[in-house]
């Protein structure tokens, strides 16, 4: 299957014609220059991979998402300054609106932390999130009112996942 989509493409695209053209491939300072930067982007995605699994492992699909956030959020950033695109007003504005999510849901960390809650896992910002719709319609918030709130332990009223 590969060789054939290679033997195809080979054809139809002509990459070699494409690299003479290209100034990426003038000369052999860019081809290593260009080379390097593929296998310095290679490296970085496989190393935010990595964080991501492991992230997911230690905490929550929430997380996982903010990670995910600030990952692109840093391609963004990168490809601005070292490729010079260019970004649009519009860009701007959704990227601004992004930090500010970003931001603010490290602010409501810190504060759901400073409440003397200091064994804050993400699961419960996760379901903190949730839970803000349901107490404005008379929802029972984290999942609990009656106490409890140990693992294996019987808590009052509850939600759940």
């Amino acid at each position: 299957m590969f060789f054939t989509i290679l033997l195809v493409s080979l054809i139809k695209e002509k990459p070699l014609i494409a690299f003479r053209n290209s100034e990426y491939f003038e000369d052999f300072a860019s081809c290593i220059k260009t080379a390097l930067l593929s296998l310095l982007g290679g490296t970085l995605a496989v190393c935010m991979m990595v964080a991501e699994f492991t992230l997911i492992i230690r905490s929550s699909a929430l997380i996982l998402m903010i990670g995910g956030v600030v990952k692109e959020m840093v391609t963004i950033g990168l490809g601005v300054k070292v490729f010079g695109d260019v970004l649009t007003g519009v860009n701007v504005g959704g990227f601004s609106i992004v930090v500010l999510g970003v931001v603010m849901f490290k602010v409501s960390y810190k504060n759901k932390k400073g409440r003397g809650n200091e064994d804050v896992d993400f699961g419960e910002l996760e379901l903190l999130a949730n839970s803000d719709s349901d107490e404005e319609e008379g929802g029972g918030g984290l999942g609990g009112e009656g106490g409890g709130g140990e693992e294996g332990e019987e808590g009052g009223g509850g939600g759940g996942q």
